[in-house]
């Protein structure tokens, strides 16, 4: 008869929970070297935002098929809900109002390739939306080139986009959703907010590629409201898509 056999049931039990807490022990030690050793070496603080949208446009450009980047799918029910839509989603509604008070549909806004959208949370009041409007100046003529129009879009009134965008020589399409109606249809609604607040209805901010016909191409978010994907990965995403359509 195995030795174990005769053993007390109580000796076989604590050696099991040692065994367990053996393989705890060094599966939290991999994970430590994994995490803070290999990973830290090769980057730092600032260059994480960066990589995260890196790694986001190259999945998309991995995944991309004819119709568009289709391989990205909505999260399953097991996951937190859901940030903005997914890709392959139709948005032929989308609607706003130009900054001139022009309404307009997405057929008015749309280039060749189709549109791409900035949400962004505020013109007036956010220090890092401002900066990102800016900076995405440079990307309106290589957008263009390729075949793509540059729209950013706020629950600003388009008085103070009117205001923003003559300060600041902005070239592309300023867009009022003043009643938070397309970052409420887009899933970018940010509901921490408390309801009343000047802060009621901004959006995750978010960078949308649309087709001219409201299909969901790509979509480029950063964590945390700081960050902004950088204007390079938009160029590069966009012209990843025109070659794929």
């Amino acid at each position: 008869m195995p030795e174990h056999i005769n053993q007390p049931l109580g000796d076989i039990i604590n050696r099991c929970h040692a065994a367990h807490n053996t393989v705890k022990s060094r599966q939290k030690k991999f994970i430590r070297r994994l995490s803070c050793g290999s990973l830290e070496r090769k980057t730092n603080f600032q260059e994480a935002p960066m990589i995260r949208t890196l790694l986001a446009a190259t999945a998309l450009t991995l995944l991309a098929a004819p119709a568009g980047f289709a391989g990205v799918t909505k999260k399953d029910s097991t996951e937190q809900a859901r940030i903005g839509p997914s890709v392959g989603d139709m948005h032929a509604d989308f609607a706003a109002v130009r900054a001139d008070g022009t309404a307009i549909t997405l057929a008015d806004i749309s280039a060749a390739n189709g549109s791409v959208v900035v949400f962004s949370r505020s013109l007036e009041w956010c220090p890092f939306c401002q900066k990102q409007a800016k900076e995405l100046v440079e990307a309106t003529a290589p957008l263009a080139a390729e075949g793509w129009s540059l729209n950013l879009i706020t629950y600003d009134t388009p008085e103070k986009l009117t205001a923003f965008g003559e300060k600041n020589g902005i070239s592309y399409t300023l867009l009022s959703d003043t009643g938070s109606a397309m970052i409420n249809a887009f899933g970018l609604r940010n509901h921490e907010m408390p309801q009343g607040s000047k802060y009621d209805g901004i959006p995750h901010p978010a960078i949308i590629f649309l087709s001219p016909e409201g299909q969901v191409l790509a979509m480029l978010r950063e964590e945390g409201y700081k960050n902004r994907p950088p204007v390079e990965t938009v160029l590069t995403t966009a012209k990843s898509l025109t070659t794929t359509r």
